[in-house]
């Protein structure tokens, strides 16, 4: 199967991730409003770099997605390879956004 073939799966593997990576984000500001005011501005920058990261994940997926839509759309082999190309961006970022939340944990 060649990257056309898989265009199905780029779109729904890109929209899932996108939906994981946006509920990580849901976490993230749900976590950083329990805190107070005073101890916001101590924890805004950890916070903001924590979604950030994911907001680049998020993006990121969702291009592949797109690519994934207009390459099976228009039947169109080299925009299919660089939707799986960017799906596989996506999918190492959202490892590497994970190992450093996991590498927080003292």
């Amino acid at each position: 199967m060649g990257a056309l073939g898989a265009t199905g799966e780029v779109v729904a593997s890109g929209t899932a991730l996108a939906g994981l990576m946006l509920i990580y984000i849901g976490i993230q500001v749900t976590n950083y409003g329990s805190y107070t005011a005073t101890e916001r501005k101590t924890v805004k920058p950890k916070f903001l770099l924590r979604a950030s990261l994911a907001a680049i994940g998020v993006a990121s997926a969702l291009i592949a997605a797109a690519l994934g839509l207009i390459a099976k759309t228009l039947n169109n082999q080299c925009l299919a390879g660089w939707a799986v190309s960017v799906a596989v961006v996506a999918f190492v970022w959202t490892i590497l956004v994970a190992v450093a939340n996991v590498r927080e944990i003292k």
